[in-house]
């Protein structure tokens, strides 16, 4: 098991935008990405995340399904005959 450690801040919405501040984190840590919930009938409970420094990830490169674990561990299969979506899910 692998304890995971996360840090948070709230900002006012007016002050900068999770767009701009995944712009300037993105060259600094290689692999980020920002999630954002919106629901467009509320703005209430909207939220966005900015992760970057992965422990574990799913690659596909042309046939090669590649995956990743925070114990160090590896797994390479060709996806011709996988259910993509099935294995994403298990991930």
């Amino acid at each position: 098991m692998h304890t995971l450690h996360t840090s948070y801040k709230k900002l006012l919405a007016d002050t900068t935008t999770p767009v701009s501040i995944y712009l300037r984190m993105r060259d600094v840590f290689p692999n980020s990405i920002l999630l954002e919930s919106s629901d467009y009938h509320s703005r209430e409970n909207s939220m966005s995340y900015v992760c970057c420094d992965p422990i574990a990830g799913i690659t596909l490169k042309d046939t090669l399904l590649s995956t990743y674990f925070p114990d160090g561990s590896r797994k390479e299969i060709s996806s011709e005959n996988l259910n993509l979506q099935q294995e994403v899910t298990n991930f």
